[in-house]
């Protein structure tokens, strides 16, 4: 597209609809929590200590440090980690930017890095352990599996009590074989909290909410394709709630496939595709299908060059598939 030439750039606006107020980010009223919560943390501390200084200069915010180390109790041991407190400092600096509008000059706040790490770990004799990273590994999903399946005598509620087994597993398997964060697949408190805080008048409503900002049958797409010459059931997955989702470009999301293959040494628990058809079929979300039966004969006659697309009821697009439809 060519440009405009800058002579043509002749329109006047009033500069008086304007004004030099700062637009902060947005954020999540749990991460607001976070950061209101630090602050008064400091005026707790101003509170205490009369020679403190506000906004901070660098006595005062070692000394901030070092109240906030003491009266914190430990998640691994008896004393916060090394760790803790950084995070800590993050939200109390941010916080300050946003609540005091008070930017923390970048010298200090490098200089609170290596105080914590350093001086205050000495101190104070604050361990530097770290706690397990979230993940399965192929063991831990086994283990998962089998006692669902197995070994579980949870009496579920509903109708259909193993339909809860289904969808349990269904999540499992996202979460495994995917990126995606648990709060993606299922439903996530922080979700139906924020989403309670939209609509506090009607808890119904705030559980759908909640359950539509996990994994739905919107984001799923099943066809059935050659591939390398085997006709197979693919089963798409575009993930849509990652982290800092509403800044991101439509294309930014990652796509996972997943593929009807079968193995002699893979369980066929570990097949993704064999949990969501069921689901699928249960909830009558095919439109032109009235069981996953009819797909599979169509897979067995699909012909060369030929790809079919199994389209999914409108009315049922935000569904989680953690809902589900008794």
């Amino acid at each position: 597209m060519p440009h405009k030439p800058v002579a043509n750039f002749t329109c006047v606006i009033n500069l008086d609809d304007h004004d030099d107020k700062e637009i902060k980010q947005a954020v999540l009223p749990r991460t607001a929590e976070k950061y209101e919560r630090s602050v008064k943390i400091f005026d707790q501390f101003l509170e205490l200590h009369p020679t403190a200084r506000s906004p901070p200069d660098i006595k005062t915010y070692k000394g901030f440090l070092e109240f906030y180390a003491r009266n914190t109790t430990g998640r691994i041991k008896e004393k916060p980690t090394t760790e803790t407190v950084e995070n800590f400092r993050q939200d109390f600096e941010t916080a300050l930017a946003q609540l005091r509008d008070f930017s923390v000059p970048k010298n200090m706040s490098n200089t609170m890095k290596e105080y914590i790490i350093s001086d205050l770990k000495t101190k104070l004799n604050l361990p530097d352990v770290e706690m397990s990273r979230d993940g399965l590994s192929p063991n831990d999903l086994t283990i998962l599996l089998t006692q669902l399946w197995c070994w579980d005598f949870k009496e579920y509620r509903g109708q259909f009590p193993d339909r809860s087994r289904v969808q349990l597993t269904t999540s499992i398997l996202l979460y495994y074989f995917s990126s995606a964060r648990t709060g993606e697949v299922h439903e996530s408190t922080a979700r139906r909290s924020l989403a309670r805080q939209k609509d506090s008048s009607d808890d119904n409503n705030a559980n759908l909410q909640a359950s539509a900002m996990a994994a739905c049958y919107k984001h799923f797409i099943l066809t059935i394709e050659l591939v390398d010459g085997i006709p197979m059931l693919v089963l798409t997955y575009a993930r849509e709630f990652i982290k800092g989702y509403w800044r991101k470009k439509k294309w930014e999301p990652p796509v996972h496939a997943f593929y009807e293959v079968y193995k002699e040494e893979v369980p066929v628990f570990f097949n993704l595709i064999f949990f969501m058809l069921p689901l699928f079929s249960a909830d009558r979300a095919f439109r032109h299908y009235k069981s996953y039966t009819k797909i599979l004969d169509e897979v067995d006659s699909i012909k060369v060059g030929q790809e079919v697309l199994m389209y999914l009821e409108k009315s049922l697009l935000h569904l989680g598939i953690g809902a589900g439809m008794n």
